[in-house]
């Protein structure tokens, strides 16, 4: 998993898996991802993260690689 990925999750889950973590995240109206890094005392940084439609593509291998979709139908 990159380290942006892993910001992403952290962000997400509301966990820092890096450092620095990201304290905001975005989809701009063109259908890209930003984040913004999280540093004491400071606003941190902007980051480009790459397009919000390959965010949905690895997080959905992430799920299948996790066995979640094998859950799918089950209740």
């Amino acid at each position: 998993m990159s380290p942006q990925m892993g910001a992403i999750l952290g962000y997400l889950f509301e966990r820092a898996y890096t450092t620095p973590a990201l304290a905001e995240l975005s989809v701009t109206p063109d259908g890209h991802l930003v984040g913004r890094t999280q540093v004491s005392g400071d606003n941190g940084h902007t980051l480009y993260l790459g397009r919000e439609t390959d965010l949905r593509a690895n997080l959905r291998r992430l799920g299948i690689a996790a066995g979640l979709n094998q859950m799918s139908g089950r209740r």
